[in-house]
């Protein structure tokens, strides 16, 4: 193995540790400076490899993880108020949520509610996490 496949393996190995952390706290405010502890890199280092490797930016990968959990949890428990499936997917503010939710996948919370959905229709082809009793995580590798 040459020093440059160490090397990525080496930062696939430290990005997934920050990927366990953002599943086990995706309902959490997360922020930079926890993703970087956790995975020992600057904050500078941590974007540039995780934007490199992964193909979006730490928060745009976040905010779609919740995203597919909210997506999840509104077909899972179609009688929840959205905003216990909000502040369950770690969004503060409804209004933000719906507008988030609506932009990734066309349709807005309410009527996604009100429709029949098979598992397939509605996520990303990237990075799903089945939120059900055995906790998946996210891994590049």
């Amino acid at each position: 193995m040459n020093p440059n496949e160490k090397n990525k393996i080496h930062y696939i190995e430290r990005l997934n540790k920050g990927f366990d952390y953002i599943d086990e706290n995706i309902d959490a405010q997360l922020n930079l400076d926890d993703l970087t502890k956790v995975s020992h890199f600057s904050k500078f280092h941590f974007s540039r490899i995780f934007s490199a490797l992964v193909g979006e930016t730490p928060f745009k990968f976040i905010q779609r993880i919740r995203l597919e959990r909210a997506n999840y949890l509104l077909r899972l428990k179609p009688k929840a108020k959205k905003t216990e499936t909000a502040f369950e997917c770690g969004f503060n503010d409804l209004a933000a949520f719906s507008r988030q939710f609506t932009l990734h996948f066309n349709i807005s919370p309410t009527a996604f509610k009100k429709t029949k959905h098979t598992t397939e229709q509605y996520s990303s082809n990237f990075f799903f996490i089945d939120y059900g009793k055995s906790h998946s995580r996210s891994r590049l590798w």
